[in-house]
């Protein structure tokens, strides 16, 4: 990482100046305001955690592959994370949003980067691994 980048302890907007480009290097005014969103440093819990669970309809493959993410979650997983389900065939935009092309999918929403796992979801360990999490219980 570069020393110029700016760096903040909590999760309000900073403010930055940043250069526009060589040919305005001599003019003092070209320069522009950029507001950045840092996130604290602070080492993230499984309360933190929000993942979205991309389904279409309410069939029986849907049921399960959420029924699949919430028992991987209890089993695996101290606290309760966030899961938002969200049915592709009432909000498309979402699925476009998130480049979802098959269901069911999971994406790790936060801490970033995002993840995602799609297909089956009863392999516990492989569904961690996608998402890039740790078992927090002995299994």
């Amino acid at each position: 990482m570069r020393d110029d980048h700016v760096t903040a302890t909590s999760a309000e907007p900073v403010t930055a100046r940043a250069s526009i480009g060589p040919a305005l290097a001599e003019d003092p005014r070209a320069t522009s305001s950029v507001m950045l969103w840092e996130i604290p440093r602070a080492s993230h819990d499984v309360s933190e955690l929000r993942l979205k669970l991309f389904i279409a309809g309410d069939s029986p493959r849907a049921r399960a592959a959420a029924s699949d993410l919430a028992r991987v979650c209890h089993d695996h997983l101290d606290g309760e994370p966030v899961i938002e389900t969200i049915d592709v065939l009432l909000q498309p935009d979402l699925a476009d949003a998130y480049a979802v092309l098959t269901t069911p999918t999971v994406v790790r929403e936060f801490p970033p980067p995002r993840r995602r796992a799609t297909g089956d979801l009863r392999d516990a360990a492989r569904l961690l691994a996608a998402l890039a999490l740790r078992s927090t219980r002995l299994t």
